[in-house]
């Protein structure tokens, strides 16, 4: 408090408070348009990675507060939650975004995660872990992206669909500056914030869209019960073609 008579709270954490709460907390459900994406979809997995980051995010920032607070578990237990569920997010992104076949984005799934537990349970700090595990996911991802290119002598993915990645990345880059330069414990609360809503609007832009391809397969399973089997098999044994490019006209954007 400041003034004579130490009246104006305009400086005090008290009157920023409920404003720091709220935006902390609330900017975490922009990630329920991406969960809904994710499941129209069929990306479940990614849909239940992106659940698990809005909740505990969420629950992390009502728990980290000085006044009042609402703390589901233990303090320590919600930041670690809170750390997984983001690091997940940007690998379980970046790999969904490659051009492998769906059972091996599962198997680096389950991988991505155990790492995101690893380096956090290490160090939830440290920056650099951080930035080495997204420099290696994004790097084998433009691997992929590569690969196929130069297998199938056509740029992949499609100009059109890079075209669409484009303001997700551009969104993603302009979070990370914020969270990495312009964030300090003065506007932490809403810088972060914005941190939280831009990225979780990135989500929208890398998410695959193969609703008519899918909607085929299952389709096709409903009217032939072997052809769910022949399309479990084609993607186990790995296709010479990665589902996710095997046919650019079902891609809608």
């Amino acid at each position: 408090y400041r003034g004579y008579g130490c009246t104006d709270s305009s400086y005090s954490y008290a009157s920023k408070y409920l404003p720091s709460v709220l935006f902390l907390t609330l900017s975490n459900l922009m990630f329920i348009p991406a969960i809904i994406v994710a499941i129209y979809y069929h990306l479940y997995i990614e849909a239940l990675v992106y659940f698990f980051n809005m909740f505990f995010s969420t629950f992390y920032h009502a728990c980290d507060q000085d006044l009042h607070k609402f703390c589901m578990f233990k303090y320590d237990g919600l930041q670690l939650s809170d750390f997984i569920g983001s690091y997940a997010s940007f690998v379980i992104t970046l790999i969904t975004l490659s051009i492998i076949p769906r059972a091996v984005k599962v198997f680096l799934f389950v991988l991505g995660l155990l790492a995101c537990v690893t380096i956090n349970s290490r160090d939830r700090f440290d920056d650099l872990q951080f930035i080495a595990l997204i420099s290696i996911t994004f790097s084998f991802t433009i691997v992929t992206w590569v690969t196929v290119s130069i297998k199938k002598h056509r740029l992949q993915p499609s100009l059109k669909r890079l075209l669409w990645i484009t303001p997700g990345l551009v969104l993603a880059i302009i979070g990370l500056i914020l969270f990495t330069a312009v964030e300090t414990e003065d506007n932490y609360w809403y810088i972060h914030s914005l941190w939280h809503i831009l990225m979780a609007a990135s989500i929208l832009f890398f998410i695959p869209k193969k609703l008519e391809q899918n909607r085929r397969r299952i389709q096709a399973s409903d009217l032939d019960p072997n052809a769910h089997n022949l399309s479990t098999h084609a993607v186990n044994r790995g296709a010479t073609l990665p589902d996710e490019e095997e046919n650019n006209s079902s891609e809608i954007i």
